[in-house]
């Protein structure tokens, strides 16, 4: 049996689900967890329904006017009983993945910080040869300045994992970025975000020279000095060395960083081989770490499909749920 809610019958719902909110009786012959469920399986047509609005939302008549399966509350509560169980499952198992990766993550940090404990001795950036620039602001470059499709300019909102994505409409024209050219960056450089995430970073590649360090940037130039760029990378995403520029940082209500913050870091003394090493193997915990949170992902929307597929199954009468034995993830 299919029913229309209707504009009323919306409200009436609404009251019922405050009501069992509130802890009291909702409407005997309605399972509020059924209906929650049976909106859950009309997802394709409330969004068809939000794109066709103007402002594209939806209002209490045309949710109303949506027909649902509404079989007896016998049958209402043991297709909500079996929806439960398995959407808990099916959550539970989501939840275990993210805990992996969590894990992994914290065991790559645990690998930073023992690289720095193995070595007591330490030195500031600025002794080893790195230098900083700060990326233009005030009336060196004004926000009009943008194009499309020109040379990016990299602001901390491109730096995601440890990787430069640029925004193809945050860009300059060549000949902005010629009168820019001390903000230029060149492959090995590092470029930090110096507000709010302290520590962000991300390793400029050969393919990305001539890009332009954004005004909420600043760039570490390691060419020339004692440092390795990839290792100097993952030290400032380590928990330890963000404590120490978080402690060193100004600013009231966000945390900033200047080029004398940065040149004042101290860092592991280690030579060129021992950099590289480091560098090699915390890759490794990295790619791993990277394939696990892909696979986490793809599994994230395999269980949204089967979790979708499950509940429109059940609530329109296509999966006879006193048999069904749940989804099969093992």
């Amino acid at each position: 049996m299919y029913a229309s809610l209707g504009h009323t019958a919306v409200l009436d719902v609404r009251a019922a689900w405050n009501q069992a909110l509130l802890g009291l009786l909702p409407r005997c012959d309605i399972d509020m967890r059924f209906i929650r469920y049976s909106l859950v399986q009309l997802k394709p047509q409330l969004a068809e329904l939000a794109r066709s609005n103007t402002q594209a939302n939806l209002n209490a008549e045309q949710v109303g006017n949506l027909p649902i399966p509404l079989p007896s509350i016998e049958e209402q509560r043991r297709i909500a009983d079996f929806l439960d169980a398995e959407t808990a499952r099916l959550d539970g198992l989501l939840e275990l993945r993210r805990r992996q990766v969590a894990l992994l993550a914290e065991l790559w940090q645990a690998a930073i910080d023992e690289i720095i404990a193995s070595h007591q001795h330490s030195v500031e950036l600025r002794r080893l040869g790195v230098r900083v620039t700060t990326g233009p602001f005030g009336s060196v470059f004004a926000a009009s300045e943008y194009e499309s499709g020109g040379i990016p300019m990299i602001n901390p909102t491109h730096i995601r994992q440890g990787r430069l994505l640029p925004d193809p409409h945050h860009a300059v024209s060549a000949a902005t970025a010629a009168r820019l050219s001390r903000h230029r960056l060149c492959e090995g450089d590092l470029v930090v975000g110096r507000k709010g995430d302290i520590g962000r970073s991300a390793e400029v590649l050969a393919e990305q020279s001539g890009w332009i360090c954004g005004s909420d940037a600043i760039a570490l130039h390691t060419q020339g000095s004692r440092v390795l760029a990839r290792f100097l990378s993952y030290l400032l995403r380590s928990d330890s060395v963000r404590t120490q520029l978080l402690e060193r940082s100004i600013g009231a209500t966000m945390p900033s960083l200047n080029e004398g913050n940065l040149l004042q870091l101290r860092i592991p003394t280690m030579d060129a081989a021992e950099q590289a090493d480091a560098a090699a193997r915390l890759a490794q915990w990295e790619s791993g770490i990277s394939g696990c949170r892909t696979a986490m992902q793809r599994q994230a929307e395999l269980f949204a499909e089967r979790r979708q597929a499950l509940i429109t199954a059940a609530v329109t009468g296509q999966l006879d749920v006193s048999t069904a034995r749940g989804a099969d993830l093992s």
